[in-house]
């Protein structure tokens, strides 16, 4: 049940949220039952449950509040995929997140700038790919803002990987690592050009038409949306499904596609990355219901660790590459 919308004029600092979200309990006549507090992971969080207790001696600040199952899960996903997306070079930004053990640390987050001996038609598709992604960030309020935490969470994160990697003596090669980060950049993009351009669109549509081996109902690439990380995997996924028609649009030379075509290692990569996911993706569905399927807070544990178990599994089966 929502009780307000509250317009907020100041900066979101954790002590100003603390204040109208205190005002607004007290409107109510609930500032002695507040029991749980649920955020994600931004620095101002830890500040707004401190400043809380401050104001309402019945809350007990960071012990009592809550993490966003959904955030934490979309973390997840945007970390294994930043494995296999090359960044584009961005402003450089010093971001406040939150450890496992409730410490605020800075971050600085910056793209990687792109290699001088990689081609220029990828280099140009990693700067469409990073116009469109800012401009679907801006068209949904406060999305540029989550997207750049949730960037220095991942960036966290995926340091704490690379490290446990090199401690199990998981080495991934310099001509792996390439390959691995021009993943996600060809598939989006790939997509991208067959719903934009009538042509290409078209020469798809024909293709997958006249495919008679496809199996299931699947006969479009998904597209990616910046503010969501399972379009990723959506888009992933329909390429795979489609694979042979995308092998067939790609190797037309009148279309000049030639920048988005995958080696044969990318596609078994493709697969691979595809399995892992596949749990990470159906949890955040099911923590995306709505109503009466909605999951509620006693099925949050047993989902994660549902999910840990997935990953642990995952990291005991051999896979083609040690990337995954």
């Amino acid at each position: 049940m929502i009780l307000e919308f509250i317009r907020l004029d100041e900066s979101h600092t954790g002590r100003y949220l603390a204040t109208k979200l205190h005002e607004t309990m007290l409107k109510y006549n609930l500032d002695k039952s507040l029991m749980l507090l649920t955020q994600d992971g931004a620095g101002n969080c830890n500040t707004t449950a401190t400043a809380l207790s401050e104001l309402s001696v019945s809350y007990k600040g960071t012990v009592w509040r809550g993490w966003c199952a959904l955030h934490i899960i979309a973390l997840v996903g945007k970390m294994v995929n930043s494995f296999f997306c090359k960044t584009y070079k961005r402003k450089k930004r010093t971001v406040k997140v939150i450890d496992g053990a409730d410490n605020i640390e800075e971050v600085s987050i910056d793209g990687a700038p792109i290699e001088q001996e990689e081609d220029a038609e990828f280099a140009r598709l990693l700067d469409e790919d990073a116009a469109e992604q800012e401009a679907q960030l801006q068209q949904v309020p406060d999305a540029e803002a989550r997207d750049v935490h949730d960037r220095a969470a991942v960036s966290k994160i995926k340091d704490r990987a690379i490290k446990e990697m090199a401690r199990k003596s998981v080495v991934v090669g310099a001509g792996e690592n390439k390959e691995a980060l021009q993943l996600y950049p060809r598939i989006c993009g790939l997509a991208r050009k067959v719903h934009d351009s009538s042509p290409i669109g078209a020469a798809f549509e024909k293709i997958v038409s006249d495919d008679t081996t496809i199996a299931g109902q699947t006969t479009a690439l998904a597209r990616r949306c910046a503010s969501r990380w399972n379009s990723e995997y959506d888009c992933l996924n329909t390429t795979l499904i489609l694979r042979e028609p995308v092998k067939k649009l790609v190797a037309d030379k009148n279309l000049n596609l030639k920048a988005f075509k995958l080696s044969e290692r990318q596609w078994s990569m493709a697969e691979d990355l595809r399995d892992v996911l596949d749990c990470v993706k159906a949890r955040t569905l099911t923590f995306s219901l709505r109503g009466s399927t909605r999951p509620l807070i006693c099925d949050v544990i047993p989902m994660l660790e549902d999910l840990l178990w997935w990953f642990t599994c995952s990291n005991k089966i051999p896979q083609s590459h040690p990337g995954v």
